[in-house]
C-alpha cells in the first residue's frame, strides 16, 4: 500500500495514525458506558494487531484510563412544582387585589384565622368560575408537579394542598366545599389528561420543532415551562407513551331549541371538535393512573335568534369531558377481542347549547375492543360514576341563576363500529343525574349523540352528527323540562399511533 511513497509521506501516514490512535483513546474518558467501538484500557494492542509497521519508532503504552461513572440524576424535584405553586397562586391572589380590585381579595391575618376555624359553606360564583376556572387551577398544580417527576398521587396531595391554601389565604370569604372538591378532582383528572396529551406532541419526535413546543405550550403550560427549565436535571418524569387513536373535526351546525323562556333557532354556524383515545384495549397492560384515558372537546361558535330575553347568549358553547382508568386492569376475550376494567374518575365540563352541566366523580366501568367478523371491529366504554356536581340552564338577566349543587351520578355507553375500515357508527349516551340537589330538589340530563363518518382516503373522512338533549328540573321555584336539538356535517382527520 505503500509503494512510490517517499520515506517522508511514509512517516507522514504513521504519525497520522499514531495522532487518530491518541484521539481515539482520550474519547474512553467520555462515557463508561459509549458502546461497541470506544477505545481504552480494553482496547486491542494496536502494535500486537500489527496496525504499526514493525521497526518504526516505538511509542510508550499509554496508561490505563479509569471509567467515570455519570452521576445519576435525581427522580423528581421537590423544590419546583411546590415554589410553583406559590407563585401561580400569590401571582393570582395579586391579579385580584390590584388590578381587579376585587372585594374577596381583601385578605387580612382575621379573615386567615376566621378561616381556619372552619365555617365552610357552597359559594356563589358563576357557572364558569367554579366548574372551570377552578379545575384548571388545579390541572396547573398537577402539571407542575408531573413534570418535575412526581407519580400521579403525589400530584394528587398537591392539588389538594394548593386549592386548601387558596382557600384559607387567598380569599377573606368562608372557604367553599365545592372548590376543594372540584380543584382537587377535576384539577388531577384533567390534569393528568393534558400532561399526557402535552407531552405526546413533543415526544413523537426526537428534536420537536416550534409548532409541536407551541402545541405542548397551549394544552399544559406549567408541563411545558418545566420541560424547559428541568431538561436534564431530573430523571424522565414522562410515563410511556401508549398506543392511541383520534380525531380532528371541523364541520357546520345548526339546530333548535325549547326551553320555559320559550323557543330558540340556531343559525348555522361553526364546530370544531377532537377527540382522544389514549392506551387501547389488546396493547395496553395497565400500570399506573391514566395509562387509559379518553379526552374529547367540541366547541361551537352557536348564536341563538330569536330569544330577545337572552341578550347575553350570543358567545360560544362548550363541552369539555376527559375519563380515565385510576386502578386497573386487563383481559383477554378469546382471540377476537381484549378488555380493560378498573375505577374510573371522570369530569366533564360545559354542555350543548343552553343546558349546562358540570360533574367530578369515581366509578367503576370496562373498556371492551372486539371483532366481530374479519371486517368489523367494536369499541365500547360502559361506566357509573358517583358524582358531586352541578346542573341548570342558561336564563335571562331577570331570573336568578339557575344551577345548583349536588351529589349524583353519572351512566355513559359510548360506543364505536367500524366496518371494513371505511364506515364507522358511533353512538354515545350520557345520563347526569342530581336527585338531591343541595339547594333542594332534583334534576336530570341526558344527551346522546350519534354520528355517521366514511373515509374518502386515507386519514380523510366526511359525517354526520346529531346531538339532542333532555333536561328535566323540579325545584320548589319551578318545574319545568327543555330540550335541544342539533345536527352537523363534518370533515373529520383520523389519527393513530404507539
Amino acid at each position: 500500500m505503500l509503494e512510490g511513497r517517499s520515506p517522508q509521506s511514509t512517516g507522514a501516514a504513521r504519525g497520522a495514525l499514531l495522532a487518530l490512535t491518541l484521539v481515539l483513546a482520550g474519547t474512553s474518558r467520555a462515557r463508561a458506558d459509549d458502546g461497541p467501538g470506544a477505545v481504552g484500557p480494553d482496547s486491542p494492542d494496536l502494535a500486537g494487531e500489527g496496525l504499526l509497521e514493525e521497526g518504526s519508532t516505538a511509542t510508550p503504552a499509554l496508561p490505563p484510563v479509569e471509567p467515570q461513572a455519570l452521576s445519576p440524576l435525581p427522580e423528581r424535584s421537590y423544590v419546583v412544582p411546590i415554589a410553583e405553586t406559590v407563585i401561580f397562586n400569590l401571582g393570582l391572589w395579586a391579579a385580584d387585589r390590584y388590578a381587579f380590585n376585587d372585594p374577596f381579595s381583601r385578605v387580612t391575618f382575621r379573615s386567615i384565622g376566621a378561616n381556619l376555624k372552619g365555617g365552610w359553606w357552597y359559594d356563589s360564583d358563576d357557572f364558569n368560575t367554579n366548574e372551570m376556572l377552578h379545575p384548571y387551577s388545579g390541572s396547573v398544580f398537577h402539571n407542575a408537579a408531573r413534570s418535575a417527576g412526581w407519580n400521579f398521587w403525589g400530584a394528587f396531595l398537591l392539588d389538594f394542598a394548593g386549592s386548601l391554601w387558596w382557600k384559607i389565604g387567598g380569599e377573606n370569604g368562608p372557604p367553599s366545599t365545592n372548590d376543594q372538591i372540584t380543584t382537587t378532582l377535576a384539577g388531577a383528572f384533567l390534569g393528568e389528561s393534558l400532561f399526557r396529551t402535552s407531552r405526546m406532541v413533543l415526544d413523537r419526535q426526537n428534536d420537536p420543532g416550534v409548532v409541536r413546543w407551541v402545541g405542548s405550550a397551549l394544552i399544559s403550560p406549567a408541563a411545558t415551562v418545566n420541560a424547559v427549565v428541568l431538561r436534564d436535571k431530573i430523571a424522565d418524569p414522562d410515563p410511556p407513551v401508549q398506543s392511541y387513536e383520534g380525531r380532528f373535526s371541523v364541520g357546520v351546525t345548526g339546530g333548535t331549541a325549547e326551553t320555559r323562556t320559550g323557543y330558540a333557532r340556531a343559525q348555522p354556524s361553526g364546530l370544531l371538535s377532537a377527540r382522544l383515545v389514549h392506551g387501547l384495549p389488546g396493547e395496553l397492560e395497565p400500570e399506573i393512573p391514566f395509562d387509559h384515558f379518553v379526552l374529547e372537546l367540541d366547541f361551537s361558535s352557536t348564536t341563538l335568534a330569536p330569544w330577545n330575553e337572552l341578550t347575553s347568549l350570543s358567545g360560544p358553547t362548550w363541552f369539555l369531558t376527559t375519563r380515565g382508568l385510576i386502578l386497573a386492569g386487563s383481559a383477554g376475550l378469546g382471540e377476537d377481542g381484549a378488555m380493560l376494567y378498573g375505577l374510573f374518575g371522570t369530569y366533564d365540563f360545559g354542555g350543548p347549547t343552553l343546558l349546562r352541566v358540570t360533574e367530578s366523580g369515581l366509578g367503576p366501568g370496562v373498556v371492551l375492543s372486539v371483532h366481530p367478523s374479519r371486517t368489523t371491529e367494536l369499541d365500547a366504554t360502559l361506566l357509573a360514576s358517583a358524582t358531586f356536581g352541578s346542573g341548570g340552564a342558561y336564563v335571562p338577566p331577570t331570573i336568578d341563576r339557575d344551577y345548583r349543587f349536588g351529589y349524583g351520578g353519572l351512566l355513559l355507553a359510548d360506543g364505536s363500529l367500524w366496518m371494513a375500515n371505511r364506515v364507522e357508527l358511533a353512538l354515545t349516551g350520557r345520563a347526569y343525574l342530581i336527585p338531591e340537589a343541595i339547594e333542594g330538589g332534583n334534576e336530570g340530563l341526558l344527551i346522546g349523540k350519534a354520528a355517521l363518518r366514511i373515509r374518502v382516503g386515507g386519514p380523510h373522512a366526511l359525517g354526520v352528527e346529531g346531538t339532542f338533549t333532555r333536561r328535566w328540573a323540579n325545584y320548589s321555584i319551578s318545574t319545568y323540562g327543555e330540550h335541544a336539538d342539533f345536527t352537523a356535517v363534518t370533515y373529520s382527520y383520523l389519527f393513530s399511533g404507539s
